[in-house]
């Protein structure tokens, strides 16, 4: 048998059964008080005005949004313009990129049981094939000279803005434009995220 005292009130606790040693190591290591103390403490709940009361959906979201960033460091700071360097650090970060992507297509492949990534690629649609080449051309273009791109952000950001191919992929597939020229600097522009979303789902 294990025994100790309640941090709080002094009261005798004693540990009694097969796990009696583990339960009372871990006790005493948080220094764990008794029922007693533990079921008085929330007690005390019940003279909160708002015990058993639950925030509306609506009420979590404007909590959520009003908290949304606050521990980041840039919170409540805007963003200055990028500097030369910092764009050209971004223009040749596009080449490991470009590595780093051989590598995952290897080991998609692979895991979908084919030898090779072309035998992969024959297995996808004309469609299929057609949008991940757009894809992969536009991410080998210098996208940090478009205007707005230091805005850039997900979905759902306040003010965030995303790449958007001004002659569509879907337009480009269904007209069959070379991939090369829909994934081209100048068919890119960066536009809000709901704007981006409009034209998306609006074809």
């Amino acid at each position: 048998m294990y025994s100790r005292s309640c941090p709080n009130c002094s009261k005798y606790i004693s540990y009694l059964g097969n796990n009696d040693r583990t339960h009372f190591l871990r006790a005493e290591k948080n220094k764990s008080i008794c029922c007693s103390c533990a079921n008085s403490i929330k007690a005390q709940g019940t003279k909160n005005p708002f015990y058993g009361k639950y925030h509306s959906y609506k009420t979590k979201k404007k909590i959520s949004i009003a908290k949304s960033g606050r521990n980041h460091q840039f919170f409540g700071k805007t963003r200055g313009p990028f500097s030369e360097e910092w764009k050209q650090n971004m223009s040749d970060s596009h080449i490991g990129i470009t590595q780093s992507s051989k590598t995952i297509q290897k080991r998609v492949y692979k895991s979908l049981g084919f030898s090779s990534y072309k035998e992969y690629r024959n297995s996808l649609s004309k469609w299929k094939q057609y949008s991940l080449d757009v894809r992969r051309i536009t991410r080998q273009q210098p996208l940090e000279t478009l205007e707005n791109f230091d805005k850039r952000g997900r979905a759902g950001t306040n003010g965030a803005h995303q790449v958007d191919h001004i002659i569509s992929v879907h337009l480009g597939f269904m007209k069959n434009m070379p991939a090369e020229k829909v994934g081209n600097i100048n068919n890119l522009r960066m536009l809000p995220w709901e704007e981006n979303l409009r034209r998306r789902f609006g074809e």
